[in-house]
């Protein structure tokens, strides 16, 4: 891993709101909701192989979704996914608002919002079809 990529070390467990936040600061891509050390090149693949083994799972069991509740949104890698299977109101939560402010570029007319789901009192959330994290 080149310095460069290197991402600052801050203990997930006591602060897992400033680990994300450095990541997603650092990258505006899929390299900060992977691996951020492995690159680009190698987030992409795996991240076809998730979209395609989680198309598969909600493709067998015929899954449809119209409301969707999205724990651990990141930049919105999923988006397409949801699309297919008829998501029209998407609720995504990220603990980073560099994370936040990625997804809402990328999707403007979705509800997405900055909280910690340990720390924060998310209070009523609503009702939705389908909740992924």
């Amino acid at each position: 891993m080149r310095k460069s990529e290197q991402v600052d070390t801050v203990p997930y467990a006591s602060c897992p709101a400033a680990y994300w936040q450095s990541l997603h600061s650092r990258y505006e891509s899929i390299q900060a909701v992977g691996y951020s050390g492995l690159g680009r090149a190698y987030n992409m693949r795996t991240y076809r192989l998730r979209l395609a083994a989680a198309r598969r799972i909600l493709t067998r069991n015929n899954v449809r979704a119209k409301s969707l509740l999205e724990a651990g949104l990141g930049i919105g890698t999923y988006g397409p996914l949801w699309a297919e299977i008829g998501v029209r109101e998407w609720t995504g939560i990220d603990v980073s608002p560099a994370a936040i402010a990625s997804a809402s570029r990328s999707y403007p007319m979705r509800n997405f919002f900055v909280a910690d789901l340990v720390t924060d009192k998310i209070g009523d959330a609503g009702t939705y079809d389908l909740v992924t994290a």
